[in-house]
């Protein structure tokens, strides 16, 4: 079940972690990587490091120039600005990927000779453990 606001808590002596949602959900994760970046636009004296995850956060702050209280008060009210996304900039990444090419066949041959097992992580070995019963019908 989704939080309606962010619930927060003391990571230690140096963290406060901020969690929207127990749940993965794909809103929260934008929430959460937007909150990020508010904190980090913020420029909060005293804050080490915003580490963002999926649906939470640990904000590393300095104990000596800022206290938990305060900065859970500031991180409060970065949440109440924020504006409900109602669309996400995108774009659209293509790359190429070779299977049983030159290149890739000769790294697999590199990496065969120092595995422990002898098995090459290749097309066929990928096709194999996936029930496919060759690579043309996995690719």
């Amino acid at each position: 079940m989704a939080h309606r606001s962010a619930r927060y808590d003391y990571g230690g002596d140096r963290y406060v972690f901020v969690e929207f949602s127990i749940d993965m959900e794909l809103a929260q994760n934008f929430k959460t990587l937007s909150m990020a970046e508010a904190i980090k636009q913020a420029r909060i004296p005293g804050i080490v490091e915003v580490i963002p995850s999926i649906c939470s956060m640990l904000v590393e702050y300095d104990r000596t120039k800022l206290h938990a209280d305060s900065l859970i008060g500031r991180l409060k009210g970065i949440e109440q600005s924020m504006t409900q996304l109602t669309q996400i900039p995108t774009r659209i990444i293509d790359f190429p990927i070779l299977f049983a090419d030159p290149w890739t066949t000769e790294c697999a041959e590199a990496f065969k000779g120092h595995h422990n097992t002898g098995e090459v992580p290749n097309i066929d070995f990928v096709a194999r453990e996936n029930h496919f019963s060759d690579r043309e019908s996995f690719i």
